[in-house]
């Protein structure tokens, strides 16, 4: 199984994971974000205008798969992060290396970044 197979398997959206190549990626995590977000727009329309070589995803993923996805995720060397919408901005948590001490004082993540060690 490919590393995009891997991933499309944990998503209830369908990713043209054709297009993500030679990019990096980002996302926002979340029950449907695929069909309210607007973030997605946003985000490209920046990667575009800074010259960025990087596309922003919608990952609609259900709770038995959130683990499964993250753990995938890790294993992606183009994820530069993702941002965290309703219902997993505290479920995420234990999935987590780390938290910063702002998200730790409130138990809720809105944004997962990738360090320079993973």
């Amino acid at each position: 199984m490919s590393a995009f197979e891997k991933l499309q398997s944990f998503l209830g959206n369908p990713i043209d994971w054709g297009m993500t190549a030679g990019k990096n990626i980002a996302a926002i995590l979340g029950d449907a974000p695929s069909k309210y977000a607007k973030s997605p727009t946003v985000w490209n329309a920046g990667f575009e205008a800074l010259n960025i070589d990087a596309l922003f995803l919608p990952f609609d993923v259900t709770e038995p798969h959130l683990e499964g996805l993250v753990k995938a995720l890790r294993q992606e060397p183009r994820l530069l992060g993702f941002s965290v919408t309703v219902p997993y901005k505290m479920k995420v948590i234990p999935l987590l290396d780390g938290l910063d001490p702002k998200a730790t004082s409130i138990g809720a993540v809105n944004t997962v970044a990738r360090t320079k060690d993973g």
